[in-house]
């Protein structure tokens, strides 16, 4: 089987959807959406979407498909969740693909950190500048 991405789409985070109504029992349906081959994407982060983690000190990275701009980054708050307590010094690996930052989670808190927005649009590749396409993640820390 193979997923949305090996096809060529964006991740969850860019389907758009559609359907009428509202409410339990809506239909509903979603229309991944294609990524030209040019747009940068994560690949992976850590802590991992929806995890669960221990409160205090933590690492948190963003991984993309390819070497990034060295120092040109946009990690944005969200709605979703409390933006992560980070030092703020994101360190970008040899590769040029991850960026990591120390954070310190607090207990019992859900967070959520944009990597790009539609205003925000910093983590851009090495090779020609694109913008990486937005992307979202959620996690929370345990008590």
């Amino acid at each position: 089987m193979r997923g949305l991405r090996d096809l060529g789409f964006a991740d969850v985070a860019s389907l758009a959807t559609g359907g009428e109504g509202a409410g339990d029992g809506a239909p509903f349906v979603a229309y991944p959406v294609r990524l030209p081959a040019n747009v940068p994407h994560v690949v992976a982060t850590v802590p991992v979407a929806g995890a669960r983690i221990a409160p205090g000190p933590y690492v948190l990275s963003v991984t993309f498909d390819r070497a990034m701009r060295p120092g040109s980054f946009s990690f944005v708050t969200r709605d979703q969740g409390a933006y992560p307590d980070c030092d703020g010094r994101p360190r970008q690996s040899a590769d040029g693909r991850t960026f990591s930052m120390t954070c310190t989670a607090r207990p019992d808190t859900v967070y959520a950190i944009g990597f790009n927005a539609p205003r925000f649009r910093n983590f851009v590749s090495a090779t020609d500048g694109v913008a990486a396409e937005p992307a979202m993640l959620w996690f929370q820390s345990g008590r």
